[in-house]
């Protein structure tokens, strides 16, 4: 049943995918850059801010419910 998902997913939207593919690049990329210039603190705290902007864009632009679950810590 995933693989079925998946396969279609891909197939009908693969724009989509690759530009999720390069912003998480990127994302991990400028996780790394401020990891060798910044205390490791910073960069913990800007991931963790990340996910709570995640979620409200999720909410807002694709429509997604949010629960307790995703945001509790």
């Amino acid at each position: 049943m995933i693989l079925a998902l998946l396969t279609e997913v891909i197939s009908n939207q693969p724009g989509r995918l690759l530009v999720g593919g390069v912003a998480s690049a990127a994302a991990y990329l400028l996780v790394l850059i401020v990891a060798h210039t910044e205390s490791f603190g910073l960069v913990a705290d800007l991931r963790k801010t990340s996910v709570v902007f995640g979620l409200i864009v999720a909410h807002r632009f694709l429509g997604r419910r949010l629960y307790a679950v995703m945001v509790s810590p």
